[in-house]
């Protein structure tokens, strides 16, 4: 079940089912031998078990909108899980969900993403009031100023006269510099 105190991938697949369609994790039937108690009280541990959970929607709690489960009493998002069940190896840096959607688990929208590849695919933020990402209007000279951010550092493009024309620099910078990670919206 454990290597080095890291749940072994192969083992989740004996507990549950993933729909790679859906995106859903699902309980699967467990044996008695993985209940801590001994003889009687175990297979009755793991026939209890069984009748409640077996063959139900895993990983159904959410918090800050991802998918989250327990795993013999230890915390895991459903993302890492998923990844760690199709590929075999738990993620090496962060598992992103290309549409920004956190509870969107299918296969399609997973990949693994740096900490500044993450950041990339960023939605817009609520505080925005040009209604483009990277654009705000430059209150001294009365400006629309264009940024970008890579690896944690902000990037002026330059001062343009509409909304319109900063979001045409920033998004043609983005594809540029984000590649496949870049959001526009």
């Amino acid at each position: 079940m454990f290597i080095d105190g890291v749940l072994d991938p192969t083992f989740l697949h004996q507990i549950l089912r993933y729909d790679p369609e859906t995106g859903k994790l699902f309980w699967l039937t467990r044996s008695s031998d993985l209940f801590d108690d001994r003889g009687q009280m175990q297979e009755s541990n793991a026939a209890r078990w069984n009748s409640r959970w077996a063959g139900t929607e895993a990983f159904t709690a959410l918090r800050a909108g991802y998918r989250r489960g327990l795993i013999f009493r230890k915390i895991y998002t459903a993302h890492r899980v998923i990844w760690a069940m199709q590929t075999g190896d738990w993620p090496k840096v962060l598992v992103d969900h290309m549409d920004n959607d956190r509870g969107n688990n299918r296969w399609v929208n997973l990949r693994q993403a740096t900490h500044s590849q993450n950041q990339c695919n960023k939605r817009m933020l609520l505080a925005n009031t040009s209604g483009f990402k990277g654009v705000s209007l430059h209150k001294q000279n009365g400006k629309w100023q264009a940024t970008i951010s890579l690896h944690g550092k902000q990037r002026h493009l330059g001062y343009f006269d509409s909304p319109e024309l900063a979001e045409h620099r920033v998004n043609a910078e983005r594809r540029s510099l984000h590649t496949e990670f870049g959001r526009v919206a």
